[in-house]
């Protein structure tokens, strides 16, 4: 089953008096990634972005935090080499997702500010953009994001990020639930949106059919004690 994980990241406060300790958690690399953002906010994003999936990922293989090595393919798809396990993170305003499967799995998350209208004509199918102008303005932003989230959640999942463009296959809804439209042909892909939080709109994609219809929250303030157990 894919399985989806959530963290809210700290008041300001309370991660300026975190931040030094749980950056030990991390390799190097990571720490210098995190240290190297302007604005705290974005460092924390990143630092709990590794942080949940080191954490699930160790907890799901039963390995050490010290042993766990993240590669990233050619186009920047996170891997863990020699294990059958798949992952994928997003992280969007005070939210950081993750998600976990034994197949090819994407996930992304977005803070839902405002009516984009000019994205969608730029940026979505034909069909795509007449469904989201077909609807009562007041439901068109909350639209957007569904569909927003559905197709980079799809990207990450096949692995391809920018270099498949967004007009090249269409969400659509059949049968009671989205599907990804290529050319005709409906892809070998589960999508789905889970619930998360009021302005936040969540979409997994996945090769395996069975998807947690839930998010587990995992709170931020709980990482120090349970990375002394990994």
């Amino acid at each position: 089953m894919v399985e989806i994980y959530a963290t809210k990241i700290l008041a300001a406060e309370d991660f300026q008096s975190m931040k030094d300790i749980l950056l030990t958690i991390l390799p190097e690399s990571s720490r210098r990634k995190v240290t190297a953002f302007y604005r705290a906010s974005d460092a924390q994003r990143s630092l709990f972005g590794e942080l949940l999936v080191r954490r699930m990922i160790c907890e799901k293989l039963g390995m050490r935090n010290g042993d766990l090595v993240i590669g990233f393919e050619e186009k920047g798809k996170p891997f863990i080499q020699d294990y059958p396990i798949h992952f994928n993170m997003s992280h969007s305003g005070v939210w950081v997702v993750a998600a976990v499967s034994s197949a090819p799995v994407g996930i992304d998350i977005e803070q839902m500010k405002r009516n984009r209208l000019e994205v969608a004509r730029r940026f979505f199918t034909e069909p795509e953009y007449k469904n989201l102008m077909d609807r009562p303005e007041p439901e068109r932003t909350d639209y957007f994001y569904t569909l927003w989230t559905l197709k980079e959640s799809y990207l990450k999942a096949v692995g391809r990020g920018l270099t498949l463009p967004l007009n090249s296959f269409t969400i659509r809804w059949e049968q009671e639930e989205y599907v990804i439209d290529i050319n005709g042909t409906f892809e070998a892909m589960h999508v789905r949106i889970i619930p998360l939080e009021i302005g936040y709109k969540l979409a997994v994609s996945a090769s395996e059919s069975a998807i947690c219809p839930a998010v587990t929250l995992l709170p931020a303030k709980g990482y120090l004690e349970a990375f002394k157990k990994l």
